[in-house]
Parts: C-alpha cells; structure tokens; sequence
C-alpha cells in the first residue's frame, strides 16, 4: 500500500529521509560533496510531501 504524506522541514520523518540523502550524496558527489551542499537546503520548507510502501 502506497500512503502520502504532506509534511514540513520539521517532521522527523522528513529530516531521517534527507539525512539518508545526505549520505548517499555524500558518496555520490565525491570531491565536489561542499560545492554541492550549499544547494541542498530544507531548513525553510513550509510544505512537502513524501510516500511510503
């Protein structure tokens, strides 16, 4: 079952999501990891969304 969500950049279950994200970046990104970050804000998200299996 498929289940949606809409949440904010306060939900926990959002921050573990893009703390994972992080991560793989992280590795993915390499070298270029800093340059890249600066983009990857979510600190003043007001509304999102997310899904579950």
């Amino acid at each position: 079952m498929l289940t949606l969500q809409r949440t904010n950049s306060s939900d926990p279950d959002f921050i573990s999501l893009v703390k994972q994200l992080d991560e793989d970046l992280l590795r993915r990104d390499g070298k270029d990891h800093a340059f890249f970050k600066q983009f990857n804000k979510t600190d003043n998200l007001n509304q999102g969304g997310g899904c579950a299996l």
